[in-house]
């Protein structure tokens, strides 16, 4: 083959190259494209785990772990001291954890700005987790707080099946007393929230169920 010849063949298989580049179909989907309902499709992330004892409990969510350190349950939230079902949660979460032997698994955040251990908290013997359980008892909220997702899929579940079976705080029906609810990618607020001026692209619920139902989680400071 004369040289010419040999230019004219590596020019075509770059231009196949590039072409086949280009039509490339999209194979996993973004962050953004992730929600509850198909969280458990998205790439698994990985996770370290250690093992410790539950010493003392400090609340609903809250634990203190042998090696000194304190605990914080991923993907949950339990009321504050004084608020409804606050005693109930963290007498619950003493019955399951206190004294006893743990697994913690962690997420891709380890610790949280209070210097508090982030993590999944397993009883010796258990599949499921501690985290799960409060939410499934209705005495903790779903909350996911990006970028730890690794049971966000179980825990929206848990909340559901507690919604279904009015377990906990959600016995009492809250009423819809805004006219609409503002969400986030995770939260839902008041229309008057301070919060809502910050949100990019905020999405409208006409009711406090359908912003439950997409997965959003309630604001703690207007809390909806």
């Amino acid at each position: 083959m004369n040289r010419s010849g040999i230019v004219a063949l590596t020019l075509s298989v770059a231009a196949l190259v590039v072409a086949l580049f280009i039509v490339r179909p999209k194979t996993w989907p973004s962050t953004d494209e992730v929600s509850p309902a198909n969280t458990s499709q998205a790439a698994p992330v990985p996770r370290s785990s250690f093992e410790a004892v539950a010493t003392r409990v400090v609340d609903g969510d809250t634990v203190r772990l042998s090696d000194g350190r304190e605990l914080r349950y991923i993907g949950i939230d339990c009321a504050e001291k004084g608020e409804p079902y606050a005693e109930e949660a963290k007498a619950r979460n003493r019955t399951l954890v206190e004294g006893k032997h743990l697994r913690i698994e962690t997420d891709e955040e380890t610790t949280d700005r209070y210097g508090r251990v982030l993590g999944y908290a397993y009883v010796e013997g258990s599949k499921k987790s501690v985290n799960e359980m409060l939410v499934e008892d209705g005495l903790a909220l779903y909350f996911l707080v990006p970028p730890n997702k690794a049971l966000a899929a179980q825990l929206f579940a848990a909340q559901g099946r507690a919604r279904e079976r009015h377990r906990g705080t959600w016995s009492q029906k809250v009423p819809n007393v805004e006219p609409y609810y503002v969400g986030s990618s995770d939260r839902f607020h008041r229309p008057n929230c301070t919060h809502v001026k910050d949100i990019q692209h905020p999405t409208q619920f006409p009711t406090r169920e359908a912003a439950l139902d997409a997965g959003r989680s309630p604001c703690r400071t207007c809390k909806p």
